[in-house]
């Protein structure tokens, strides 16, 4: 889980039977609170070659991080070597088409996504989307199982929701 904040997500994920949960936040009281919970937590700068060996994660989140860097598509690259071939990423990112007005409220964000941009992204990242659609939980809350078992996958307003994959054998 990058940019695993308190460790909400991975907490979860470790009590579903996950084999290994590795969180990696740049702030110590974020890595703090993740032990706290019971789940390993390195610190790392995500901007920077990440801190897992190449080829072996099943599946990796990016949730609500992605907006946080200026070079989204290096990143998602980064990230994409550290799956396995047929690995997963599951992004969730604001809907820029929805959150224009209030986007740069939050001073810590450098870059919005629009559908068609995540997508791109994605793929110049050698990763090819499976899943891809807008989420409003204010909206639909309940509307998908994952509300309820990933809280911080979604929030109130508008989001875009990614799943892709590394391609099986293609060399990364």
């Amino acid at each position: 889980d990058y940019g695993c904040g308190i460790g909400v997500n991975g907490t979860i994920l470790g009590s579903l039977s996950a084999r290994r949960v590795i969180g990696a936040d740049l702030d110590w009281g974020c890595i703090a609170e993740s032990r706290g919970r019971g789940m390993e937590a390195v610190r790392a700068d995500l901007s920077k070659p990440l801190p897992v060996r190449s080829g072996v994660a099943d599946i990796v989140f990016l949730i609500h991080c992605l907006e946080h860097f200026e070079d989204g598509c290096l990143l998602l690259a980064t990230v994409a070597d550290t799956l396995r071939s047929g690995g997963a990423l599951v992004v969730v990112t604001p809907d820029w088409q929805q959150t224009f007005k209030h986007f740069y409220d939050d001073p810590t964000h450098r870059r919005p996504y629009t559908r068609d941009g995540l997508e791109a992204a994605l793929r110049a990242a050698g990763l090819r989307p499976r899943v891809l659609l807008r989420h409003n939980v204010g909206y639909h809350v309940g509307w998908t199982p994952l509300w309820r078992v990933f809280p911080r996958l979604c929030f109130t307003g508008d989001a875009l929701f990614a799943v892709a994959e590394r391609a099986s054998g293609d060399g990364m």
